[in-house]
């Protein structure tokens, strides 16, 4: 952190000034040396006792024994003073007194009447010294420390004296104003805050800000905690004054899932600031994901320009695009929002295999996927995370390796269950319809009529549609693959390749002659054919 707990020691201490003693009778002929000290002679002949008496421009203090008092505090009509080594009254100094148990010294101010600054009045109250603050109890002692807001000592006891606290006095004295400052009972405290959800020993550091008047900035109530900008940034504060770490709900009254739950980050380990346009590597609070809280999981959050978390949306940074779930969370693999942009649902890459993406919207198992969005996000969310668009993205799923498509605006192509066309592939729900390697060609159902018939088209094992007028393909399993018009017409496992006569293909035997060589048109291949298996039908409706 770069903020300090304090200021050393900026009060002069001023400490009595030693004048060379000057033999009275010089003075003032009512003065007289006497074995006890100076004495002081009304009419040069009555000793006076407990009597100020002046001397050129000085005042002393003839005590009740007839001396004069030095290097004493002085009661008089309920107030104090203090004489310096020669007896003079100090004014506008600071005097440092032992106390009268003699377990140490206090700090009394002197101003220009002589008498000691002192708090009678049970209030707060302070006194302007050299540009500065000070408070002073009741005995006139100035008083350092947390202070509650009648001006009294909050407990000492090392725990808790934070919560009842108002206002803070250095070690020197000042009150702290426009200041930070670290309270060091953090590992004593054994508290819990409510805004922040979080015990205070898990914060590592527990820091106040007291205000320009003096006071603690803190949470009014327990709705939200108080946002206060200092030096041109903003942090986010507890309802005991703490500031608050990590993202925080913004009104602590609504759950982590309610859909008017706003969220915020709190400090970082930078300055302690709450981040604007920036991106925070943090654990949630128990109030925004108990799981995560629990689990210490990290995640990614994003700031706008106030320090608000952006959550169930798109949002594009330095021109990319990231999804955030409902609490504000950067999600990594596959996505699906809403129609409406909201988040719906994530889920890892290679859980699902390529039979999965391939079901109907009635039947299929990949949760909301028939009713969003489908995108995907790349799995580095240590580097980056952003959007993956393009046609052939390769995807490792929990069968292997398979290619999806998505359009520049990250939808994928084919989108909630829908066949869709896009160059010379095919895609459902992002999947490209690609033929088995070893089969080298398959068909889709392209959701077209042939008579009664399903009209088929050919892809090869990188999903190219093969748009021949005419072609015969031999694919991996000897099998001949016959296309007339850019579509699929049948699979025939003769041993001679089919030939085209009368306009149509016919089944072919070059061990015969003539006409006898066309054995008969082939037609449609309907699925009773056993040359039709699952394996070479790479996509039906």
């Amino acid at each position: 952190m770069i903020m300090k707990g304090y200021l050393g020691f900026a009060v002069s201490l001023f400490l009595t000034s030693v004048f060379l003693a000057t033999p009275f009778s010089a003075l003032a002929a009512d003065w007289k040396m006497g074995d006890g000290g100076w004495q002081y002679f009304q009419n040069g002949t009555t000793p006076v006792t407990d009597s100020w008496e002046q001397s050129d421009g000085k005042w002393f203090y003839i005590g009740s024994n007839g001396f004069m008092e030095t290097s004493s505090l002085i009661s008089e009509n309920d107030n104090l003073y203090y004489v310096d080594a020669d007896g003079a009254m100090v004014r506008n100094q600071w005097i440092l007194i032992p106390d009268d148990e003699g377990l140490g010294s206090s700090w009394y101010y002197f101003p220009e009447t002589g008498k000691a600054y002192r708090n009678s009045s049970g209030k707060m109250s302070t006194k302007k010294i050299n540009g500065k603050k000070y408070l002073f109890d009741s005995d006139g002692r100035m008083v350092t420390g947390l202070i509650d807001s009648e001006g009294g000592k909050v407990s000492e006891d090392g725990s808790n004296d934070f919560i009842n606290a108002e206002y803070y006095f250095g070690e020197d004295g000042a009150m702290y104003e426009n200041q930070w400052y670290l309270y060091p009972g953090v590992h004593e405290s054994g508290m819990f805050s409510f805004l922040a959800q979080k015990d205070y020993y898990e914060t590592g550091e527990m820091w106040m800000y007291f205000d320009a008047n003096g006071k603690k900035v803190y949470a009014k109530d327990l709705t939200s905690p108080k946002k206060k900008t200092i030096n041109g940034k903003n942090f986010m504060f507890d309802e005991n004054g703490i500031m608050i770490c990590g993202v925080t709900e913004k009104n602590a009254t609504l759950s982590a899932t309610d859909s008017n739950a706003a969220f915020l980050y709190g400090s970082l380990d930078g300055d302690g600031s709450l981040p604007a346009d920036t991106w925070a590597w943090v654990v949630p609070n128990e109030g925004v994901s108990e799981d995560d809280y629990n689990n210490q999981e990290y995640s990614w959050f994003r700031t706008n320009g106030s320090g608000k978390v952006y959550r169930n949306c798109l949002h594009t940074v330095n021109g990319r695009k990231y999804a955030f779930d409902g609490i504000g969370r950067m999600l990594t693999g596959f996505v699906v929002m809403y129609t409406d942009g909201t988040f719906a649902i994530q889920y890892n890459m290679d859980i699902w295999n390529k039979s999965d993406f391939l079901k109907d919207a009635d039947s299929i198992d990949i949760p909301s996927i028939e009713r969003g969005n489908l995108y995907l996000f790349s799995a580095d969310e240590v580097n980056d995370g952003s959007m993956v668009t393009g046609k052939n993205i390769s995807v490792e799923l929990q069968d292997g390796m398979a290619v999806f498509g998505f359009k520049s605006n990250g939808k994928a192509y084919g989108n909630r269950c829908t066949l869709e066309k896009s160059g010379n592939n095919y895609y459902y729900n992002g999947l490209r319809l690609d033929a088995d390697p070893d089969l080298k060609y398959g068909i889709v159902d392209v959701d077209e009529k042939v008579g009664t018939s399903d009209q088929y088209v050919v892809v090869d094992s990188q999903g190219n549609l093969k748009k021949f007028r005419k072609k015969v393909l031999k694919d991996g399993d000897g099998y001949w693959i016959v296309i007339a018009d850019g579509h699929f017409v049948a699979r025939i496992s003769d041993e001679d390749a089919p030939k085209w006569h009368k306009g149509q293909y016919w089944r072919y035997d070059s061990s015969q002659k003539g006409e006898d060589r066309y054995i008969e048109p082939i037609t449609f291949a309907s699925f009773g054919d056993d040359n039709l298996d699952d394996d070479f039908v790479v996509f039906r409706q």
